[in-house]
């Protein structure tokens, strides 16, 4: 058992709402870190399910886990969030959704590479896992930096504790247009200056709940359970997930090039969006404004998409 660190080298923040079967996962992949000197902070959205127990049982074993449980419920990750940023106490701040889990190094890979890179953030290659099990990769832009168009999740950040400050909180749904929260965070980030970069590694696996249908009211942990169990125990699972990942890009690539092409062809179109881009447009809320997503719309999808009733507009 590791003590709790006076001043840990990085606070991780997970915010969390009624999935207590997945935080022994989760919260067990931070547990085995290369990196000891971490704090992890586990913000609850009042919830109302055995987390308390489940995060209570996990923190008296190893002290440098943490629990609370904020009242009343936010609705979305924003609040727990900023909640757990402002109790942070790291040089490094990283964020881990509940569903998520991190390889060994995540960390230690990190912070070497935030100071190796002179980056602000740093992210791995982005490997997401879908409903069926087939590893998949956000795309990256070839220069190895974060752009408006890029996705990249909250689970594969590690930044500088500066940023949060000079950027601000996470902002909730309903003030912004089309985007989730947390690509929010990162568009500002960009617009402020700050260098994000990519990491050439994978030492993180996104399970998006916005991909499994009523994950909220069917409460499986068996999936991240199984993923948990690889990732403790199998030393070559990235080598097999980068062969994965390299025939699904096959697969793939012909479509991928097919809907560039088509995109191409319409040169107005093109010049429209190259001067949205110019006058600093989001390329992500645009493409919500034409799928009909006003503020906070993409939350309303996702809440009925996981099967929970219609979220609370109430906020603290």
């Amino acid at each position: 058992m590791s003590p709790a660190p006076a001043m840990p080298t990085v606070s991780v923040v997970m915010a969390t709402y009624n999935r207590s079967e997945l935080l022994p996962y989760s919260i067990g992949s931070v547990m085995r870190q290369s990196l000891p000197d971490w704090e992890l902070i586990v913000v609850g959205d009042a919830c109302t399910d055995d987390t308390t127990q489940v995060v209570g049982k996990l923190a008296a074993a190893d002290p440098r886990i943490r629990f609370v449980n904020r009242t009343p419920r936010c609705g979305e990750q924003a609040g727990p969030n900023n909640h757990g940023v402002g109790l942070a106490r790291g040089r490094y701040i990283a964020f881990l959704n509940h569903d998520d889990l991190w390889l060994v190094d995540h960390l230690e890979r990190g912070v070497d590479s935030i100071e190796r890179l002179g980056a602000d953030l740093v992210f791995p290659l982005p490997v997401n896992i879908d409903r069926l099990g087939v590893p998949g990769l956000y795309r990256v832009d070839p220069d190895g930096l974060y752009h408006p168009w890029t996705f990249v999740p909250a689970s594969y950040w590690l930044m500088r504790r500066e940023m949060a400050t000079d950027i601000g909180p996470w902002r909730f749904s309903d003030e912004i247009w089309g985007i989730n929260t947390s690509q929010d965070f990162l568009y500002r980030a960009a617009k402020a200056g700050k260098r994000m970069v990519l990491d050439r590694r994978v030492s993180c696996l996104v399970f998006s709940s916005g991909h499994r249908p009523n994950s909220y009211k069917l409460r499986d942990g068996s999936e991240l359970a199984a993923w948990f169990k690889r990732v403790c125990h199998e030393p070559g699972l990235v080598q097999e997930l980068l062969i994965a990942l390299s025939i699904d890009t096959y697969n793939h690539e012909p479509r991928f090039w097919r809907e560039i092409g088509r995109q191409l062809r319409a040169a107005a179109a093109r010049r429209a969006w190259q001067l949205y881009l110019d006058k600093g447009g989001n390329p992500q809320a645009l493409v919500a404004f034409f799928r009909g997503g006003g503020r906070g719309a993409w939350l309303d999808r996702l809440y009925a998409y996981r099967g929970l009733p219609p979220r609370d507009k109430i906020r603290s």
